[in-house]
């Protein structure tokens, strides 16, 4: 509900709301779903970019980001 409130007022503000959350999937699959899905080097790459995640954002081992999204201007769709 809060996400969709800040989607609907960054778009009454012509500011384009993405959300990102395919990451967050991915590492919550290899934490609680032993890494179903992944192949090892996959599983090494992804791991490897959450440290890089959590120092960039200073987030301890213990916490897990479940939704990220950006905030940017762009130009305006064009009509096909």
């Amino acid at each position: 509900m809060a996400s969709e409130l800040l989607w609907l007022e960054a778009t009454d503000l012509k500011i384009n709301f993405q959300p990102w959350t395919t990451f967050m999937y991915f590492l919550l699959r290899i934490d609680y779903f032993k890494s179903q899905g992944f192949l090892r080097s996959e599983v090494n790459e992804l791991n490897s970019l959450r440290k890089e995640f959590n120092k960039i954002y200073e987030l301890s081992e213990n916490e897990k980001p479940l939704f990220i999204f950006r905030l940017f201007y762009s130009k305006p769709p064009s009509a096909r």
